[in-house]
């Protein structure tokens, strides 16, 4: 897939161990055990001796990222470390820990805004949709789509970061590729989640409350619903934790129950 790759068995088996990353973490070097860990096959390709020892503990050097935006940091990481045993005049061992210093956090942020917080909620939704109507595809749907990106951006990221090398990232980001994707995926977000308050929180009218629901109701359908969810993102954005707003939720859903339903 990547132009001029030279160890090709030994990065493609990197990128396969890549994907126990985490399972090395700690309060140390967070991520950079299973980071030096998954570049062990290339660095015995390049090194013996003790420029082998070297070169693996630098890989295993602190290192966090988000996981699925490792794969590009490592094909980045794999061409500089081929050049640097070629001649390490073209890449020294501190520009190679700066570039990977300065690509964690920046991916990272990428990783959890659009990845987590953004993607993975609309496929949630669609998901929910699905489960809502008894449908088994739910789960089969959000396992599939989730994980299939997921595991496009870990394996042709790292083709990419070999090939393209540090300044594609800055370059896509340079030219707002990055805000207006931000932008429209948050658009996409809001109304996915205004669906979803729709279909899937029901909330009984009491019946004093009859006569502003036949008049809301006919502009704005399940208006409490979506009072209901807005007053929970506001207590949220006041830093009141998850679990309290939950509970406080559950709390005067019963209390309604019990007195005005």
């Amino acid at each position: 897939m990547a132009e001029n790759l030279k160890h090709k068995k030994a990065f493609r088996a990197g990128i396969l161990r890549s994907f126990s990353q985490s399972a090395g973490i700690n309060s140390e070097t967070m991520q950079g055990l299973g980071y030096g860990f998954a570049m062990i096959p290339l660095l015995e390709e390049l090194y013996a001796g003790d420029e082998l020892r070297d070169a693996v503990v630098r890989e295993s050097a602190f290192f966090n990222t988000y996981p699925g935006s490792v794969g590009y940091i490592y094909g980045i990481t794999a061409k500089y470390e081929e050049q640097h045993a070629a001649d390490p005049t073209q890449a020294s061992e501190q520009m190679i820990n700066q570039l990977k210093v300065s690509l964690m956090g920046p991916l990272a942020g990428l990783g959890d805004s659009l990845m987590m917080a953004v993607f993975r909620m609309i496929v949630t939704v669609i998901a929910v949709d699905f489960a809502l109507s008894k449908n088994l595809i739910g789960p089969v749907f959000f396992l599939f789509v989730f994980h299939a990106l997921y595991l496009f951006l870990r394996i042709k990221g790292a083709y990419v970061g070999y090939k393209e090398g540090p300044l594609y990232l800055q370059q896509f980001m340079d030219n707002g590729t990055v805000e207006r994707l931000t932008r429209l995926l948050g658009m996409i977000k809001a109304a996915m989640i205004g669906y979803l308050v729709y279909r899937a929180i029901q909330i009984p009218i009491p019946d004093s409350w009859h006569f502003i629901d036949e008049t809301l109701g006919q502009v704005l359908p399940h208006w409490l619903a979506l009072i209901v969810v807005c007053i929970g993102v506001m207590l949220y954005k006041k830093n009141l934790g998850q679990k309290y707003v939950v509970l406080l939720v559950a709390v005067a859903s019963l209390i309604v129950t019990l007195f005005l339903i």
